[in-house]
């Protein structure tokens, strides 16, 4: 996928406490461990200044060293062929020379169509349940959502029809209403309902919803300010790139959506296998270098993997190196550099 990208657009800033930026899909946030994931991303600060790692199965990239309580500002540039479509959305940390080289850092995992760049304790806090505010919604549709709406005495949430229930509810109040839909469904009247407490998900959808941009932004009242957004282009694999200043620091983080960097600087080095945490040959080959080295459990630890984890990803290089021989012939020349 390519696409040149037109007009850039302000979306916002964001904010860090820790430092530690996280990217990934947050609407996979509940799969993050505030503990364990949160310790891993707060490790991995020993290793350099980013990290491409895994939480369950989901590919993120953390970025360290990110200036903390100022405003750090997000842009987004849309496709040229497709404005309802982000080409890519750029975190501009420090002032950056435009003639550096873009410098591929991982890849995420978007699995629902949205993607978020927060500290990492607003990661954790994009994965809580509950209700940050009190209240909750409760909405319900389908072929007798009407008469369900009938029975409630309550009317359409749109002219028109299609949704209906309560909106901005004391959770307490919203709850007996829960078991009533359940009795009702069990009568045999077809609709759905979702149950939508107010948390920081429902939030920043809610202002992502309303924009026409597509992003909205949410803030924890201890600090920290993360910044979301639909991905248009649906679900896959997207590459993280930064650009450095001459003193070697980090000055731009680019969320590569419509695929131009691949096509471009990363064109010697495609993602060879975009389900595996460790996608790109040369990311692997580096791996394999520092394990031979005898570092085995800082390769693995660098990455995100374990030795369970591990298995599974040097069968599929396995597969892939001899399966064809022109990568196999890439694979030795780069463990020999």
């Amino acid at each position: 996928m390519s696409g040149d990208a037109v007009t850039t657009t302000d979306l916002g800033a964001i904010t860090t406490k820790t430092g530690s930026l996280v990217i990934a899909d947050f609407g996979l946030a509940h799969l993050f461990d505030p503990q364990a994931d949160t310790a891993r991303v707060a490790a991995s600060r020993e290793h350099g200044d980013h990290h491409a790692f895994q939480f369950q199965g989901v590919s993120a990239v953390t970025v360290h060293q990110v200036p903390t309580d100022v405003e750090v500002r997000v842009t987004g540039a849309r496709m040229a062929e497709r404005q309802d479509a982000w080409a890519h959305v750029d975190v501009h940390l420090r002032p950056a020379d435009e003639g550096a080289d873009w410098e591929h850092i991982g890849d995420v995992l978007v699995d629902c169509a949205r993607l978020m760049v927060s500290d990492v304790i607003v990661t954790c806090a994009m994965g809580g349940g509950g209700t940050a505010d009190g209240m909750s919604d409760l909405v319900w549709w389908g072929a007798d959502a009407a008469e369900v709406a009938r029975l409630a005495g309550v009317e359409p949430l749109k002219p028109g029809g299609g949704e209906y229930g309560f909106e901005d509810r004391i959770d307490e109040a919203v709850q007996p209403w829960i078991d009533w839909l359940d009795i009702v469904k069990q009568a045999g009247l077809r609709f759905a309902y979702d149950y939508r407490p107010h948390n920081y998900q429902w939030m920043i959808l809610k202002e992502i919803r309303a924009s026409p941009h597509d992003v909205g932004t949410v803030e924890l009242e201890t600090g920290g300010r993360g910044l979301g957004f639909f991905s248009a282009l649906g679900d896959g694999i997207f590459g993280v790139h930064v650009r450095r200043d001459t003193d070697g620091a980090i000055t731009t983080i680019r969320i590569d959506l419509a695929g131009t960097l691949a096509a471009g600087d990363d064109a010697g080095d495609p993602m060879i296998l975009p389900d595996q945490p460790v996608s790109r040959l040369s990311d692997y080959a580096a791996m394999m270098v520092q394990m031979q080295a005898g570092d085995m459990n800082g390769a693995l630890d660098a990455r995100g993997l374990d030795l369970a984890s591990y298995g599974p990803l040097a069968a599929a290089w396995s597969q892939a190196l001899t399966a064809d021989p022109e990568l196999m012939k890439r694979y030795v020349a780069l463990m020999s550099e």
